[in-house]
């Protein structure tokens, strides 16, 4: 199957939306929580829109839909848990079901916690994974929704996937993230590399998205966290921290 080419755009404060193209032009957007830097990127880059995916309900990944939808009507994919509160009609997608977004394979994967419908979308050929707010680089999404047992679940299927796999992620928390581990006395040369990575790519005006599923398995206590208790703990350290 073709291989995607991937693009983010940056929209609203620190969202990122992902864009991706194939060699004949079209393409597919992923959490669109802005319409206006997708359209621009669009024009700007000759793409023509044919599908939309939303890894879950929350406005800053969906209220760009109504300006996309007025020039491109096009499908809107989400889980059957979220697709009633999203705006717009959408097809359903759910686990143990492959899907062929513009010629490559895709598998949904439900990740309940951050909202009960939570989606990720992986394509395995390309070793991508796009999870939304389920788990960033050395974090993960707060509970809006689901229950610490449902994250707990979600995160060790992501764990499981192949450690090369990039993990594209909805938001740019990285250095808050690694500044919250040191705060927690989380030290080590490996934090030292990624933060000093992090920030030469900031000043670069550049995303820390992607980080991969080997990365994350070294440093994140979230997806580290043995059981649901562990997991708990460094939730909560950090719905409190500042």
């Amino acid at each position: 199957m073709a291989k995607l080419k991937i693009h983010i755009v940056h929209a609203l404060q620190d969202n990122f939306v992902y864009i991706l193209s194939n060699a004949q032009g079209e393409c597919a957007v992923i959490d669109p929580g802005d319409a206006a830097p997708v359209c621009e990127f669009l024009e700007r880059e000759k793409l023509k829109l044919s599908l939309i995916l939303c890894t879950h309900h929350h406005w800053d990944h969906t209220d760009g839909l109504g300006g996309l939808l007025e020039k491109f009507p096009v499908p809107v994919w989400a889980s059957s848990g979220d697709s009633q509160k999203i705006k717009f009609p959408t097809v359903h997608v759910g686990e143990g079901h492959d899907y062929a977004v513009l010629g490559t394979n895709m598998r949904a994967i439900e990740v309940p916690g951050h909202t009960l419908g939570q989606v990720s979308y992986y394509f395995p050929e390309m070793q991508a994974l796009f999870v939304g707010d389920t788990l960033f680089s050395c974090g993960c999404g707060r509970l809006f929704e689901g229950t610490y047992e449902q994250l707990f679940g979600s995160l060790k299927k992501l764990a499981a996937l192949p450690p090369s796999t990039e993990i594209f992620f909805g938001h740019e928390y990285t250095l808050r993230s690694l500044q919250f581990l040191r705060d927690q006395g989380v030290t080590g040369s490996a934090i030292d590399e990624y933060e000093a990575l992090c920030q030469r790519k900031q000043s670069a005006g550049e995303p820390t998205t992607p980080t991969t599923v080997a990365r994350e398995l070294e440093l994140n206590p979230f997806l580290k966290a043995k059981d649901v208790d562990e997991l708990k703990k460094w939730r909560e350290a950090r719905n409190v921290w500042r």
